[in-house]
């Protein structure tokens, strides 16, 4: 065993496969075990009760609980390999990294900016920015506790600090990082978001080992960290009162804007990507090495060197001020445009109500009717079936003859039908391409209608239309009290309650 190790350790090739394995169990464990906590947080009364408003009402509140979750988790690792000490080291003070890298915390305090005059903050509510706060405050302990506090250490632990190994180190851990992402192509994301989001992890791996090796102060990169994804990740706390954009779930319309994303992701990491040369200069890294493996610059080098920093500055510069401009045009010339807008909801106050939320995995509908002609009637029975499949995808079947049809809808997590009058409602939530949860509805199915012809089936896959409500993650029906009718409901993901009434409008019901 102890020659195994051994020869492990002296491996770069069989370490980095050894490391890699144990970071993919790792992440393994704490996806899996999320939907444990999620159970865990439902059956806790008195912590949900507590954590109601942070949970419950905001965009971010869940991962929030998920991320502290994953923190605790990856103590015993960082205890088990014995890397503990990256709590107190420091080569450079917090002020003295935050200059040096003052392109990543520039870009962000910008980004922020673009996204705070670029939202609508008629419903955000303080908790939500507290949330998110806390929430990308957790990403930063974590992965930087992860990928550079353990996992850079461990490369550079085994293979020495000479300049070349510590270049494999940075590199290394930080493509495992953005490796990982791959999982969001097996759960169903588009292959061009997908590689988007790998590349882009893996140049911020990549930047943030350069500023943790160059500094070896932890906090201060966690700090930079956050600070990135908090200013990036605000403008998605408007996903809770902006209604998803009907053009972003055309199928047809997926590499184009699949094009878009990986573009935009390769535009706000290219601060990143310049950090990190920055930081990998002979000059810099020379001295964040030990005085008996630091390299003997010649004049030129080090002339090369301010050469190269200069100009990597200069382009810094340009590149921040041009972003800047060119964000301050696009506010200005969307300012006019409403097109993503939600429509207006007539607001509508109620207290005596029921509210049910239900999910089918698959529901039968058993309809027996009397038909007649001219010549006789006939007693028929007809049964449709409507399914999610092992793929997330909607199906819908015939069982009396074996027909049916597949919706062309990706992601489907949600089934709901209930029956209103002789009317069957079909309400599925769908996470589209961006990432959005989507409502559809069909009303088309009715007693007075249902039919074994196969173009039945066609026309019900022709009736399913979206329900423009914002960020939606739960449906279900609601009822008030002395009515018989129930009418399809949507709840956003900061618990404010949508219901769309026989008369076609959707109401937005305040409460008592």
């Amino acid at each position: 065993m102890k020659k195994i190790i051994k020869k492990i350790n002296s491996s770069k090739i069989l370490f980095t496969l050894f490391i890699t394995l144990i970071f993919l169990a790792f992440m393994m464990l704490t996806n899996s075990l999320g939907g444990i906590v999620e159970k865990w947080l439902g059956l806790n009364a008195y912590l949900t009760m507590f954590l109601h408003s942070m949970i419950n009402n905001t965009y971010f509140g869940i991962q929030v609980i998920y991320e502290l979750f994953w923190i605790i988790l990856l103590i015993p690792i960082i205890l088990i390999f014995k890397n503990k000490y990256i709590f107190k080291q420091k080569h450079d003070n917090f002020f003295k990294v935050l200059i040096k890298a003052w392109p990543i915390w520039l870009f962000s305090i910008i980004t922020l900016a673009v996204n705070i005059f670029s939202i609508s903050f008629e419903n955000i509510k303080f908790i939500e920015v507290i949330t998110l706060l806390i929430y990308t405050i957790e990403i930063g302990i974590f992965e930087e506790l992860l990928c550079r506090g353990w996992l850079l250490n461990e490369f550079i632990e085994r293979f020495g600090d000479n300049r070349k190994n510590v270049l494999f180190s940075i590199l290394v851990s930080g493509s495992l990082f953005g490796i990982i992402h791959i999982v969001n192509f097996v759960g169903g994301q588009p292959l061009i978001m997908t590689l988007a989001q790998i590349l882009g992890a893996i140049f911020a791996g990549i930047a943030f080992g350069a500023i943790y090796y160059r500094t070896k102060n932890i906090w201060s990169v966690i700090f930079l960290h956050a600070l990135w994804d908090f200013s990036i990740m605000f403008g998605e706390i408007n996903s809770a009162s902006v209604c998803v954009n009907a053009v972003g779930t055309v199928e047809n319309a997926s590499i184009i804007l699949g094009l878009f994303y990986l573009f935009n992701i390769m535009f706000t990491e290219i601060p990143v990507i310049l950090t990190a040369v920055l930081f990998l200069r002979k000059s810099e890294t020379n001295l964040g090495l030990p005085k008996d493996k630091m390299l003997e610059l010649t004049s030129e080098q080090k002339k090369e060197d301010r050469t190269l920093g200069i100009v990597l500055k200069i382009v810094l510069v340009i590149y921040i001020l041009l972003y800047f401009t060119i964000s301050l045009f696009s506010i200005i010339g969307s300012s006019n445009n409403d097109s993503d807008a939600c429509p207006t909801y007539l607001e509508k106050q109620e207290s005596e109500y029921s509210e049910t939320y239900l999910y089918y995995k698959d529901y039968e509908i058993n309809v027996s009717r009397n038909d007649c002609n001219v010549l006789e009637c006939i007693d028929n029975n007809y049964r449709l079936k409507i399914e999610i499949t092992d793929n997330n995808k909607l199906k819908i079947s015939n069982l009396n003859t074996s027909n049916e049809i597949l919706l062309e809808y990706e992601n489907v997590n949600n089934l709901i039908v209930f029956e209103n009058n002789g009317v069957y409602n079909i309400l599925i939530l769908n996470m589209n391409k961006d990432g959005n949860n989507v409502v559809y509805l069909s009303s088309f199915i009715k007693t007075s209608n249902i039919s074994n012809d196969i173009n039945y089936l066609n026309s019900i896959k022709d009736s399913f239309s979206q329900v423009l409500v914002p960020s939606i993650i739960k449906i279900g029906y609601y009822q008030e009290k002395g009515d018989i009718n129930r009418y399809p409901l949507f709840i956003s993901s900061i618990n404010e309650r949508y219901v769309l009434q026989n008369d076609g409008k959707i109401y937005k019901y305040t409460g008592e």
